[in-house]
C-alpha cells in the first residue's frame, strides 16, 4: 500500500510516495541527510537560493559517491592481487 510522506530538504517540503514501511523509513533517513547537508550550505551563505543549495548538495553527494567508488575499486584490486599472490604461493607448495 502506497503511503505519502512529507520530507523537508533545504527550505522546501516535498511529498513522496513510499510503498512499504521500510521505504518510508529509508526515504525519511535519506531526506534528513540531504537536509542536513543543504542546511550547511544555507547557513554558510543565507542569501543562497534553495536551488543553489540543493545543487551544491547534489554535487557534494556525487563527489562523495565517486570517491567511495574509486576506493572500492582500489580495494578490489588489492584483494585480487592478494588472492593471486596467495594462490601462487599455495600452488608452489603443492
Amino acid at each position: 500500500m502506497t503511503k505519502n510522506i512529507d520530507v523537508r530538504v533545504g527550505r522546501k517540503t516535498y511529498s513522496l510516495a513510499a510503498e512499504t514501511d521500510q521505504d518510508k523509513k529509508d526515504l525519511m533517513k535519506a531526506s534528513a541527510a540531504l537536509n542536513t547537508l543543504a542546511d550547511q550550505f544555507i547557513q554558510a551563505n543565507p542569501q543562497m537560493s534553495n536551488e543553489e543549495a540543493l545543487m551544491l548538495t547534489a554535487i557534494s553527494i556525487a563527489h562523495e559517491y565517486e570517491r567511495l567508488k574509486e576506493n572500492k575499486h582500489s580495494e578490489e584490486r588489492m584483494l585480487e592481487q592478494l588472492h593471486n599472490s596467495l594462490a601462487e604461493k599455495l600452488e608452489n607448495l603443492l
